[in-house]
């Protein structure tokens, strides 16, 4: 299992796309996000739900599942985890 660093635009292409792909991906995988994500996915969430060719329910259960298995840190930690330093 790797762990892996995404940011909001990951996000954005795995909501539009709506792939099982991204199923299989983030229960094999630990994908670690800043909190400003949730920020972004909020205020372009009608351009997502456009863009995706969906309703609004399948946005909504696509990206519980997505966040259900997606960890929220904020961002100064994600910053210093890049930059290598650890707490």
């Amino acid at each position: 299992m790797k762990e892996c660093i995404i940011d909001a635009n990951i996000l954005f292409s795995a909501l539009i796309s709506g792939k099982s792909f991204y199923e299989t991906l983030f229960v094999k995988h630990t994908f670690y996000t800043p909190d400003f994500a949730l920020r972004e996915i909020h205020n372009y969430r009608e351009l997502i739900v456009d863009k995706m060719k969906g309703d609004e329910e399948h946005f909504r259960q696509f990206a519980k599942f997505l966040f259900s298995n997606l960890v929220i840190m904020p961002e100064f930690i994600i910053c210093n985890i890049v930059s290598g330093i650890s707490y």
